[in-house]
């Protein structure tokens, strides 16, 4: 935002596979380091976002580890939106149709 100076810094994820296995190193790995990049490149008051297919559902050992640390806005089978912002920021979220792909697109408006 050029007035608050407010800064969305956003991640987006393509998950390994297979779906809820968290890859080579499991699910707490992948969210751990997904939470890395937020603690290496983010800047102290950026409002953090991370988007995408992340192959694990819900109850997954990734998005249970990501949750402990950031709020889940959305969510749709292994796709998700996570944010730092909750509650109130979230001023709508829902769950579109697919553009002829396998997954359904998720959206979100978040206020900072």
């Amino acid at each position: 935002d050029k007035k608050s100076k407010r800064v969305a810094f956003i991640v987006n994820h393509h998950g390994p596979l297979p779906v809820d296995s968290g890859g080579v190193g499991g699910g707490d790995a992948t969210a751990y380091n997904l939470l890395r990049i937020f603690g290496q490149h983010a800047q102290a008051g950026d409002a953090l976002v991370l988007v995408g297919d992340l192959n694990a559902g819900a109850g997954s050992r990734t998005q249970r580890a990501l949750g402990e640390r950031m709020h889940r806005v959305n969510s749709n089978w292994v796709d998700a939106i996570y944010s730092s912002c909750a509650g109130a920021a979230v001023k709508e979220e829902a769950v579109l149709a697919n553009g002829g792909s396998d997954h359904n697109a998720l959206f979100a408006t978040l206020e900072f």
